[in-house]
Order: C-alpha cells, then sequence, then structure tokens
C-alpha cells in the first residue's frame, strides 16, 4: 500500500510539473507574439515606440520574476 501510495504522489507532482512547463510555454508564445506586434508598431507609429518599450521592459521582468 505504501509504494502504491508515493507511486500516485510521484505521478500526481509530475502531472503538475508538466501542466506548469506547458503554461510557462504558452506564456513565451504569447509573449513573443507581443514582442511582433510591439515591432510593427514602432515601424507603423513612432508615438508607440516608448510604450512598446516600456511593455518590453515589463513583460522581461515578469519573465524573469517567474523563473
Amino acid at each position: 500500500m505504501q509504494s502504491l501510495n508515493s507511486r500516485v504522489k510521484a505521478r500526481n507532482w509530475r502531472v503538475k510539473w508538466l501542466n506548469w512547463r506547458v503554461t510557462l510555454r504558452n506564456g513565451e508564445i504569447f509573449m513573443r507574439t507581443r514582442f511582433a506586434f510591439d515591432v510593427k508598431a514602432i515601424f507603423t507609429d513612432k508615438r508607440t515606440k516608448l510604450a512598446s518599450k516600456v511593455a518590453k521592459l515589463a513583460s522581461i521582468c515578469l519573465l524573469i520574476l517567474v523563473l
């Protein structure tokens, strides 16, 4: 019984870890798409340059905090 219980706990932990990794990757993809939009905005409108820089800094800080 003890070994079965520990095996179930290990599996649950692995599932949690995989879910966390998936959410992290989704966040990464989201950040990349945001960067692409920011770059487009810089070329189309000069006023958004500062805003996109601020957004980039904020998202980089968030990524650092998450990791």
